[in-house]
């Protein structure tokens, strides 16, 4: 069961990569804001990182201790600063 779960959702992971993936970054990103530009690069960059890590406790090895942890809280504190961004002109007014 928990194996099943997990290839189900690496199933959801890649169709939603596929989508993003299915023409040039390059072109995704010269129709965002620079926001939207930040907030995608970040989400890709931890997709990537958690697949890494995944990865890595498929094949045994402790990933909390692994150097893509410390990347992976950088990345999360970098969404906390764009969503942080993102709202301030709200609050001004």
């Amino acid at each position: 069961q928990p194996l099943d779960n997990y290839k189900k959702a690496l199933e959801i992971v890649e169709a939603h990569l596929n989508v993003i993936m299915s023409r040039p970054l390059n072109e995704t990103l010269d129709e965002l804001s620079e926001f939207e530009q930040a907030k995608l690069k970040t989400t890709l960059s931890y997709a990537v990182t958690t697949l890494s890590l995944c990865y890595l406790k498929s094949k045994g090895t402790d990933p909390s201790e692994h150097q893509n942890m410390q990347h992976l809280q950088r990345l999360k504190s970098f969404f906390t600063k764009i969503d942080k961004y993102v709202d301030m002109p709200q609050l001004l007014e």
